[in-house]
């Protein structure tokens, strides 16, 4: 009964974001361009760069740390299924 209700939770929350798909849409890229705007007219480089100037953090800072995030999410997935699919003990 609770993976039907939870199916059945899913399809009516999601059909209801389905109605405004086209509004959600214009509205992020509204904002994109926006913010591409912005940041070319302050002459940054990208608007990744105009984002994180305000907090001064190099743009390659911001760049190792997803790349340390993906490493590591990875290798993080990886222990989790070994984990799942080794027998219980005890």
């Amino acid at each position: 009964m609770l993976p039907h209700l939870r199916e059945s939770a899913f399809k009516q929350l999601y059909s209801r974001f389905s109605e405004f798909r086209n509004t959600s849409a214009a509205i992020l890229t509204s904002q994109v361009e926006n913010l591409q705007f912005f940041s070319s007219s302050r002459k940054y480089a990208s608007s990744l760069e105009a984002a994180l100037a305000e907090n001064e953090i190099p743009v390659e800072v911001y760049n190792n740390l997803i790349d340390a995030v993906h490493q590591n999410f990875q290798r993080s997935t990886s222990t989790l299924t070994c984990a799942s699919a080794s027998p219980r003990l005890g």
